[in-house]
Formats: structure tokens, C-alpha cells, sequence
């Protein structure tokens, strides 16, 4: 972070704070920040002296700063935002960020989530309180950040069931899903056509046919029966 920038800075992740303290990305920008003023070397010039002494005295003014740690102001927000899919990734995201060797417990602090029901505002019933932009923007923590390709994988397999129209996650519904059905139907017919050529030396029509064993045919059945696109 340059330091002509720092009070730049500051600035915006105050206006951020006025706007929604609540918001995750705001207290993402909040803790990143003060843990990137942490890293940095002693000031040295009296520029940089004048700008430390700015952000001491800043600090405090943030609340959920106030006597408070960045790692426990981070359980704070925990805390009050247990229920919610994407606060929990970004204070895990943090962790990491803040505590390295605690990879563990921030990618099972993402999968201990739960997409629970709730009341969807102006329509009756319920509906899960995942949203899908959410859930992909989590996976990819989950592959990128914290480098956990299981979890990942994981968390795909739980969220192609909630939105089985989801390209991305190759829901059910999904093109995705049904481009990969067609193309594992159309390879276990290239092994079927092997299989018959091998029998009886021809690629000709195979039902009916007295020379091909029954489980065989049983093959074919099985492949147009769970293949149908």
C-alpha cells in the first residue's frame, strides 16, 4: 500500500462503515486494512510519522475495533452474523488471512454452514436462504484462496441439489448437467458397437439378433434407459 494512499484509503473504509457496517465486504475492507497498517515497517520521516499518528489516533473511533484485537473483532462479527452463508466465508477468508496455520478450521467454518429455510419477502412459503451468485463466489474461495479442492468439491455436490438449473454447478436442470449425460450415453455406445463388432464381426442392428449374449442387450437397455436427454 503506498503511503500517499493510506489516508486516501481510510477515508472510503469510513464512508463504507457509515454506510453498512454489517456488510461483509465492508468489514473485509476494515480488517484487511488494519492488518496491512500492522505489517508495515516503523515510520521513519515525518511524513510518515504524521500519517501513523493519524491512523492511531482513527482507530479507535471504528467500534468494532474498540479494544479489540483484529482476530476478536473478527469473532465478533461471527457472532453476530452466524446464520448467514456469505459472512461466515468472509470471516473465514480472514482467519486464513490473519492466521495462517488455521486453514482447517476456516474451510470447516464454511462447510458447518447451513442453507436453512426462510421467509422470502412477498411471496408465500419459504425458500432457502443460500443464493446462488453467493454459493459461487464461496466455491471459488474455496478453490482459489484456501486451496481446499475437496471442500470445494464438496460444496459443488450441496449446491448442485439447491439450484439444479445452476450451470456452474451442474445441477440437474442444468445444460451443464445434460451435456454430460449425452456425452457419457454416447461413449458407452462406442463400447457397445466394440462389443458386438467383437462378437459377431458387424455393426449391424443387434436386436433380436440370437448371436449377441443376453447381457449384452442388457448393456444397450441400461445405457437408453439412464441416458434419455
Amino acid at each position: 500500500m503506498r503511503k500517499q494512499k493510506i489516508l486516501l484509503a481510510l477515508q472510503a473504509i469510513k464512508h463504507l462503515m457509515r454506510l453498512d457496517a454489517d456488510d461483509p465486504k465492508s468489514h473485509m475492507c476494515l480488517i484487511k486494512f488494519f492488518h496491512k497498517v500492522d505489517s508495515l515497517p516503523t515510520p521513519v520521516t515525518d511524513t510518515e510519522k504524521l500519517i501513523w499518528g493519524v491512523l492511531e489516533a482513527e482507530r479507535p473511533a471504528f467500534s468494532q475495533l474498540h479494544g479489540k484485537s483484529l482476530i476478536e473483532a473478527n469473532n465478533t462479527f461471527l457472532e453476530k452474523h452466524r446464520e448467514c452463508l456469505m459472512h461466515r466465508a468472509v470471516v473465514a477468508e480472514l482467519l486464513y488471512v490473519l492466521e495462517p496455520n488455521k486453514k482447517a478450521e476456516a474451510v470447516k467454518l464454511i462447510e458447518d454452514s447451513v442453507n436453512d429455510l426462510v421467509s422470502a419477502d412477498g411471496a408465500q412459503g419459504k425458500t432457502r436462504s443460500w443464493k446462488l451468485n453467493d454459493c459461487i463466489t464461496v466455491h471459488k474461495l474455496l478453490e482459489t484462496t484456501l486451496d481446499d479442492h475437496d471442500a470445494a468439491t464438496r460444496l459443488k455436490v450441496r449446491c448442485a441439489e439447491y439450484f439444479p438449473c445452476s450451470t456452474y454447478f451442474g445441477g440437474i436442470k442444468s445444460s451443464a448437467y445434460n451435456q454430460s449425460a449425452g456425452e457419457a450415453k454416447w461413449n458407452y455406445i462406442e463400447f457397445l458397437e466394440y462389443t458386438l463388432t467383437t462378437i459377431d464381426g458387424s455393426r449391424g442392428n443387434f436386436q433380436g439378433s440370437d448371436q449377441i449374449p443376453g447381457r449384452v442387450c442388457g448393456l444397450a437397455q441400461n445405457i437408453f434407459n439412464n441416458f434419455q436427454i
